[in-house]
């Protein structure tokens, strides 16, 4: 009888376990590229990431280390990365994640690590405002293309929204992350029921290597929201 309710606590005791497990939120990088591209004289390494939140919890994403290494394998880069787009993502969400660093060649970069951490959301939220993302690409000339990402902001809320953060990003067909760009507009109120359109234009340097690599965007996502203390 002894050992039977030592069995019975063992497994209430591994279904509460369970339970807690199931209820936590959990940051997953779905998506993710490191790329140099060439700026003149200066090379920079860009890292962009689309981050879920798998779990049925919220979480804030602390940030994590970004690492980069050579074709040695040699840490070449280093780094704390703190810039998540939103930092608080409820179960389902998606956010991003957006570094750059300069580098002394192009070819520096041969892999790349990077390491995120998140913690249960004990505060702060996000309030979404309806975003619908579009994109345009134009030939400029022969071999040269302007890619332009437009995000249309309608405010839902009752209340004019301030302190506005708009995310964008850029996929290929296979959906694969090409880009991801930020826009504060901290400069705008939107008053409720109102629309406005804010967009960003893709680096002409980023363009050059698609346009080299045969990398065409295919879809846009875009992301508008306020942080609520």
């Amino acid at each position: 009888m002894k050992k039977g309710w030592i069995a019975l606590c063992a497994a209430l005791l591994l279904m509460l376990c369970a339970g807690s497990a199931l209820a936590d939120g959990q940051a997953t990088i779905t998506r993710q590229l490191a790329q140099t591209y060439d700026y003149g004289d200066v090379f920079f390494t860009y890292y962009f990431a689309e981050v879920q939140n798998t779990g049925d919890a919220p979480i804030v994403l602390n940030g994590g280390t970004l690492e980069l290494y050579n074709a040695e394998g040699g840490t070449i880069y280093s780094a704390q990365v703190y810039n998540c787009y939103p930092s608080v993502l409820g179960p389902g969400e998606i956010g991003y994640v957006r570094e750059y660093t300069n580098m002394d060649t192009p070819d520096a970069v041969a892999s790349y690590r990077f390491d995120l951490s998140a913690s249960p959301a004990s505060e702060g939220s996000v309030s979404y405002l309806t975003c619908t993302p579009s994109f345009e690409q134009r030939t400029l000339y022969e071999n040269e293309t302007s890619t332009t990402i437009t995000a249309t902001l309608t405010n839902p809320q009752s209340e004019t929204a301030r302190g506005i953060m708009v995310v964008y990003a850029l996929y290929d067909a296979s959906g694969n992350l090409l880009f991801v760009d930020t826009l504060s507009a901290t400069y705008l109120g939107l008053p409720s029921g109102s629309t406005v359109e804010l967009n960003t234009v893709v680096d002409g340097e980023i363009e050059t290597a698609w346009n080299a690599q045969g990398i065409k965007p295919a879809s846009a996502q875009a992301l508008a929201y306020v942080i609520l203390d």
